[in-house]
């Protein structure tokens, strides 16, 4: 009858509509996260040099402190416990500095 067209039609406007909402929505979700992923890429690449920088200098600082304390674990002084004290103060404030 008409009257099961007209809802079956009713039913598929709705539809439509319900899909088009969808759709829009889902857009919108997209641009949102490109933005997002547009500004997240900026910040990494203004950040990335110095965090490198920064990586960097603490490598290179521990290999100072390793290349310091290797020969005195390798062959400590004899009789030079001061002597022995005293490069381990300086390889401990080293280290503190590095971190």
């Amino acid at each position: 009858s008409v009257n099961i067209e007209l809802a079956k039609m009713k039913s598929k406007v709705l539809q439509a509509k319900g899909n088009a909402a969808n759709a829009k929505k889902d857009a919108e979700n997209k641009e949102k996260m490109k933005k997002q992923e547009e500004a997240d890429t900026k910040d990494l690449q203004e950040t990335l040099p110095a965090s490198k920088e920064l990586a960097n200098a603490a490598e290179d600082a521990t290999e100072a402190i390793s290349l310091m304390a290797s020969p005195l674990i390798a062959e400590p002084p004899e009789g030079g416990d001061d002597i022995l004290e005293k490069a381990f103060e300086e390889i401990h404030a080293a280290a503190a500095d590095a971190q």
